[in-house]
């Protein structure tokens, strides 16, 4: 296994692209049914310009980044980020876990891949709840 599988594991494609608020709704999901304790930050850069007597707001990219840890087991926590979509880079299409570039999967805690595979699960469960 080599640094392709641990990326696969690593990376969670979203249904669809959401919304800071959307991923603030599924980040409270996330905690609520690990359960654990989710620590995030998240940005959007909005741009503001005049165009004749009215001011037009726009909003830009946005960031997702924060820890998961897990009161599953000991030894489950990892840092993820939210990656904005490639067509729409105001929302957010991927959670990623952080690798560390060389690492095969057995370089890693088994508690972080359990996560992985939590988080995952439940995100798959989060979208299928919401019919999504």
């Amino acid at each position: 296994m080599g640094v392709e599988e641990v990326t696969k594991r690593a990376t969670i494609n979203l249904p669809k692209a959401i919304t800071l608020e959307e991923a603030e709704e599924l980040l409270e999901y996330l905690a609520r049914e690990l359960p654990g304790i989710i620590s995030y930050r998240l940005e959007r850069n909005m741009t503001l310009y005049h165009d004749d007597s009215e001011i037009i707001k726009s909003m830009g990219s946005v960031s997702l980044s924060g820890n998961i840890r897990s009161f599953k087991e000991h030894g489950n926590f990892d840092s993820f980020e939210g990656k904005p979509s490639e067509y729409h880079y105001s929302m957010i299409d991927t959670i990623g876990f952080f690798v560390v570039p060389g690492f095969d999967l057995t370089d890693y805690r088994q508690g972080a891949i359990g996560l992985w595979d939590d988080v995952r699960t439940l995100i798959s469960r989060y979208f299928e709840q919401k019919g999504e």
